[in-house]
C-alpha cells in the first residue's frame, strides 16, 4: 500500500490533555475534599453488574477505603441501589449543593469509608485524578468503557474480561497498569495487592502513565501533515 502514514491514535492525546489541565468544576472540588487523605477507589461508568461484583470484594475487604461511584446512566432505579448498598456513610453529589468544602473536607474528608455517589454527568475524566485507581465498568456487558481517561491520571485501571476489541486492555495489561477481573475474588486480590503494598500501587500507576505518555503526538502529526498538503 502507497501513500500510507500512520499516525497513531489521537484519543490518547485528548485525555493527555484533560489530565494535564485538570479541573476545577464543583464536582470535582468537592470529590477531592470528601477523598481527604484516604485511599479511593473511583467506580467510573459502572452497570449492575460492575456494582454487584464490587459490593461483593468491598464487603471482604479489610482495609479502610473509600468509593467515587460514577455510573454510567443516571437510571434511578440503579441510582437508589448503590444508595442502599454501598459503603456507609453515603451521600449524592446533588444533595452536597451549596456545601462550603471546607465543612466536607472537615466531616466526610475525615471519614475513613464511605461512597460519593456522582449523580451528574460530564466529570468522569478528570473525576479520576481524585483516586488511587480505577474501576472501569462494562466489562460484564457489552464491552469496557475508556481505560485511557483514568490512565492519563497515572490510576491503575481495572476491569470485566470483555476487552477483546481494545487494544489499549491488553496493552495496559502487559506493561502493569492494568487488571482484568473475571470475579469478586479476582476483583479483592487486585484490591488487595494495590492497596495494602504502596510500592506495587506506585509501580501500577507510574505504567499506566507511561503507557498514555509513550503514545501521545498523533494529532500534531496529521495536523502537520494536513496543512503540510494544502
Amino acid at each position: 500500500m502507497k501513500n500510507v502514514l500512520v499516525s497513531g491514535d489521537t484519543r490518547f492525546d485528548r485525555v493527555n490533555a484533560i489530565a494535564s489541565s485538570g479541573g476545577t468544576e464543583w464536582g470535582l472540588v468537592v470529590a477531592k475534599a470528601f477523598k481527604g487523605n484516604h485511599r479511593t477507589l473511583v467506580c467510573g461508568s459502572t452497570w449492575p453488574k460492575d456494582e454487584v461484583l464490587l459490593l461483593d470484594a468491598l464487603a471482604r475487604f479489610t482495609k479502610k477505603t473509600k468509593v467515587i461511584v460514577a455510573p454510567h446512566e443516571m437510571d434511578p432505579e440503579q441510582l437508589r441501589n448503590i444508595e442502599a448498598r454501598f459503603p456507609k456513610p453515603l451521600v449524592r453529589l446533588s444533595e452536597l449543593d451549596g456545601t462550603d468544602p471546607a465543612n466536607i473536607a472537615a466531616t466526610l474528608g475525615q471519614e475513613a469509608t464511605g461512597t460519593l455517589l456522582v449523580d451528574r454527568m460530564g466529570l468522569l475524566a478528570r473525576l479520576y485524578e481524585h483516586g488511587d485507581l480505577a474501576y472501569i465498568g462494562g466489562g460484564f456487558g457489552d464491552g469496557i468503557h475508556s481505560l485511557l481517561e483514568a490512565a492519563a491520571w497515572g490510576k491503575p485501571v481495572i476491569f470485566g474480561p470483555r476487552h477483546t476489541k481494545f487494544a489499549e486492555a491488553k496493552g495496559l495489561i502487559d506493561c502493569g497498569g492494568g487488571f482484568e477481573v473475571r470475579d469478586a475474588d479476582d476483583l479483592l486480590a487486585v484490591l488487595g495487592r494495590l492497596l495494602n503494598d504502596e510500592k506495587a500501587l506506585a509501580q501500577a500507576s507510574a505504567a499506566a502513565a507511561m503507557f498514555v505518555r509513550q503514545r501521545t503526538g498523533a494529532t500534531a502529526l496529521v495536523k502537520t501533515y494536513l496543512l503540510g498538503s494544502l
